[in-house]
């Protein structure tokens, strides 16, 4: 048993690896018809222009509040 430990630690680092290497940046564009595009390669490969990180919207950005709320007391109502 204790023969295998080393081919089980080489398993787990080989999928580790792969998986780390998996993970490629997406890229936020705004293609030349104003259309947005997401891609794996930089926007000035693809003739578009480059969307700032903030202005996307993401998802660990506080949540807004709506526009329209529900009535909170029956005097609301």
């Amino acid at each position: 048993m204790l023969f295998l430990l080393p081919w089980l630690a080489c398993l787990a680092l080989v999928l580790v690896s792969a998986r780390a290497d998996a993970q490629t940046p997406i890229h936020r564009c705004i293609g030349a018809d104003g259309n947005p595009v997401f891609t794996d390669q930089p926007c000035a490969a693809l003739g578009a222009t480059a969307v700032a990180r903030g202005a996307a919207g993401r998802d660990d950005e506080a949540p807004r509040t709506p526009a329209v709320r529900c009535a909170s007391s029956p005097a609301q109502l």
